[in-house]
């Protein structure tokens, strides 16, 4: 049996066990009993990560906008037989286009079709907006997982749950912290039953 922990890493190890860093380890079976989560049925993600999408690129635009303004200062008058201003708002159209084709029309498709589903051999993650993506990933093959989370993602209460194999990294954004250690305990657990039947 995996003992899994409260701490926001567990590793796992050839044999299938937990090395924890706190000293009040949890039983994975336990956890996924007591968890709202089911194998086999699909989970979106929060709705909120699209503001953490949007103010992550709106903090780009505003740092863009910033640099060029500065970079204008050393700049001359005419710029490819255009003058400064014309340049300006070439910039600022290309941002704008940018922002809304990529971030504000990119979130949203990649917030409908990005998903995950816990099955019992293995974890399926969707990703993706315009080019969209599949990912299955066997539970033999998964080594660790861990939670990661920046100023934005902790105001709204979500965390970025990584997924390591040894070869590749895989990422789930937008996940409440109940649901990442509810998530993180079914895997934990996956994880075991799948060695064990190795």
């Amino acid at each position: 049996m995996i003992d899994t922990s409260c701490d926001n890493t567990n590793e796992f190890d050839k044999d299938g066990a937990v090395s924890c860093k706190t000293e009040d380890p949890c039983s994975s079976e336990a956890s996924v009993a007591d968890s709202s989560m089911e194998f086999g049925k699909e989970f979106k993600l929060n709705p909120y990560i699209k503001r953490v999408w949007y103010i992550h690129a709106a903090i780009f635009i505003v740092s863009m906008v910033v640099v060029w303004e500065i970079t204008t200062f050393y700049l001359p008058d005419v710029i490819l037989g255009l003058p400064i201003y014309i340049t300006d708002y070439v910039l600022y159209g290309l941002l704008a286009v940018w922002f809304i084709f990529f971030n504000v029309i990119g979130g949203f498709l990649q917030y409908n079709f990005s998903s995950y589903t816990v099955e019992k051999d293995a974890i399926v993650i969707k990703t993706g907006a315009f080019i969209r993506k599949t990912t299955l990933i066997p539970y033999v093959r998964i080594q660790h997982t861990g939670h990661e989370e920046g100023v934005i993602m902790n105001h709204y209460g979500l965390v970025q749950l990584s997924i390591a194999t040894a070869s590749s990294l895989f990422v789930l954004d937008g996940l409440e912290k109940e649901r990442a250690d509810e998530l993180t305990a079914m895997i934990a657990y996956a994880v075991e039953r799948a060695r064990e039947d190795v």
